[in-house]
């Protein structure tokens, strides 16, 4: 069973949990008091999990500064997890710079695949790691917003706070 560290700390109108393996930050959920805990019961049944808030303070203090600037994706370490075909998806991603979008039929180009829009979407889905991989900056082909793990409201926000709406 693999090792995994916890914690939750406030974030927006909800909260913020971020889980780090030896390797780097694995899981970033954010959302109501309600959905931290399910996903919290979720890390306990599938890893080693221990909650210790002091060990991911760093990046709690990084993914903070970022989401009042998000101009710059912050330096954290991480441990993704996840298909060949997702980690290819969230490399093309990571490549949206702050203040562009790419619409999922564009990123399904770019990785070779045209016709896996809808796989693309679903990769985004799946991304463990909100705001690092800017899955945010991800729309539909008709230039609106997707879904988003943390909500659209949220993905407005942010887009907002990158000028990219």
């Amino acid at each position: 069973m693999k090792k995994i560290t916890y914690a939750k700390f406030p974030f927006l109108q909800g909260q913020i949990l971020l889980a780090k393996t030896e390797k780097g930050l694995a899981r970033i959920n954010f959302g109501d008091k309600k959905y931290i805990e399910e996903t919290e019961a979720k890390l306990k049944s599938t890893y080693h999990a221990e909650e210790n808030p002091g060990k991911l303070e760093q990046e709690y203090i990084k993914i903070k500064q970022y989401w009042d600037n998000p101009a710059k994706t912050p330096d954290i370490q991480l441990d993704i997890e996840g298909t060949e075909f997702q980690k290819k998806v969230w490399h093309e991603i990571s490549k949206i710079p702050a203040g562009k979008t790419a619409t999922y039929t564009d990123i399904a180009k770019k990785i070779g695949n045209k016709r896996a829009i809808r796989a693309v979407a679903n990769a985004c889905a799946a991304n463990k790691i909100p705001l690092i991989i800017p899955c945010h900056r991800v729309i539909r082909k008709d230039r609106t917003l997707g879904g988003y793990s943390g909500g659209l409201n949220i993905k407005e926000e942010l887009l907002r706070k990158e000028k990219a709406i």
